[in-house]
């Protein structure tokens, strides 16, 4: 259903989108987890059709798997005058709740930026655990909605949506690993042929 607006960057390189998810989010994680890097910076970016002309509004949650890990310092990327919520920590740490980020396009007066994708958000994750393991995070979505023209037009995708999915990795220290492997690589050298006298 088409409505008619009345009112109310940071960039890095982003993975492409598998073919025929058109509405989605690419979850960026910035490095592993490890003792020497103990949080990661977290980015979700919005992909959308290409037929539409801009991003408008996101209102979505952000879960990572029951972790000692916590989120921190949620950021929304949009920028318009007017209402956004950055979200809220769950006392637990392991989801972002509430989020909601906009832009906004009025003709002749503010142009959205149309990049595709575009920056909605952003999270540090961190830990104080470094046992080896992955945390998966995902989103879920409330509403998406997409500039359909230039002169403020807009629809809700969120029918169309495919959750973005992401993973953090933790690792132990390098200094902890590097002996393990030296040890695994002498067990599995080849002992000398036996001369024959």
């Amino acid at each position: 259903m088409k409505q008619t607006l009345v009112g109310t960057l940071l960039g890095i390189a982003v993975p492409g989108v598998a073919l025929g998810q058109l509405n989605t989010y690419n979850i960026v994680v910035s490095n592993k987890v490890s003792p020497e890097q103990p949080q990661a910076l977290i980015q979700v970016w919005a992909s959308f059709d290409p037929d539409q002309y801009a991003f408008h509004e996101v209102g979505f949650d952000f879960f990572a798997s029951s972790d000692p890990g916590t989120f921190s310092d949620p950021l929304h990327e949009l920028w318009a005058p007017g209402h956004h919520d950055d979200g809220v920590v769950s006392p637990d740490g392991d989801s972002v709740t509430g989020i909601n980020t906009r832009q906004h396009d009025f003709a002749d007066v503010l142009y959205a930026d149309t990049s595709n994708p575009i920056l909605l958000w952003q999270v540090t994750w961190s830990t104080a655990d470094f046992a080896p393991r992955k945390v998966t995070l995902d989103t879920v979505t409330a509403e998406y909605l997409l500039y359909t023209d230039t002169i403020g037009n807009f629809s809700d995708f969120a029918d169309t949506i495919v959750e973005g999915h992401g993973a953090i990795t933790v690792v132990p220290s390098p200094a902890t690993v590097l002996p393990l492997l030296a040890i695994v690589a002498a067990g599995h050298r080849r002992r000398p042929p036996d001369r024959v006298p």
